[in-house]
């Protein structure tokens, strides 16, 4: 029963934390954030911080460990079938629109350099199936900053259009996409050189 407990009150602790640094890099960069500001912040005491992370930057791993754990979830979760990865999408943006404020941070230029190497990862669960090729990763790490820019931008209108919109536009730019740069790099590579 005691081992319960206190589970919970990390749990919580864990989240006042990350709630915390996610509210002060609505203002500052990641860089500039403090231990001290972010225990302020989260009304905790330094040492309880470090008997649960090492430093800023691990709090900022874990939330997007934990972003990419749901985001992974609700992908995992869409049945297979015509139109899976629209569906995905879908999912996937309203969770985004229901973590608006988050991801906003997230996505800033506030975050850390690292941002986009998660969602580049984030991008190739979902675009999954194909060769993992140099071209491939390529193509992935160009995805993964337009569907940042999307995001960004559909996070800041408002009113915006509904996420299952948003879908069928980012689905057809993967499918449509990716199908014509991998054809247009095959192309390329069986032509002769001159």
């Amino acid at each position: 029963m005691e081992q319960r407990t206190e589970d919970r009150r990390t749990r919580l602790t864990k989240r006042l934390i990350r709630d915390a640094l996610v509210e002060r890099l609505k203002t500052e960069a990641l860089h500039a954030v403090t231990v001290k500001a972010l225990c302020e912040t989260a009304d905790v005491n330094r040492c309880t911080f470090y008997r649960h992370y090492d430093s800023i930057h691990a709090v900022y791993g874990e939330v997007w460990q934990e972003v990419s754990r749901e985001i992974g979830g609700l992908a995992e979760k869409t049945p297979p079938g015509p139109g899976r990865l629209r569906r995905q999408l879908t999912a996937i943006l309203a969770y985004v629109e229901q973590n608006r404020d988050l991801f906003l941070v997230l996505l800033s230029e506030n975050g850390a350099v690292g941002a986009g190497e998660s969602l580049t990862k984030i991008v190739d669960r979902l675009t999954a199936g194909s060769e993992n090729s140099e071209f491939q990763q390529y193509c992935t790490q160009f995805l993964s900053a337009g569907l940042s820019s999307i995001v960004w931008i559909w996070l800041n209108k408002d009113p915006r259009i509904p996420a299952k919109e948003l879908a069928g536009l980012i689905n057809a730019l993967l499918m449509h996409g990716i199908k014509k740069a991998t054809a247009f790099a095959a192309a390329q590579a069986a032509e002769p050189e001159l």
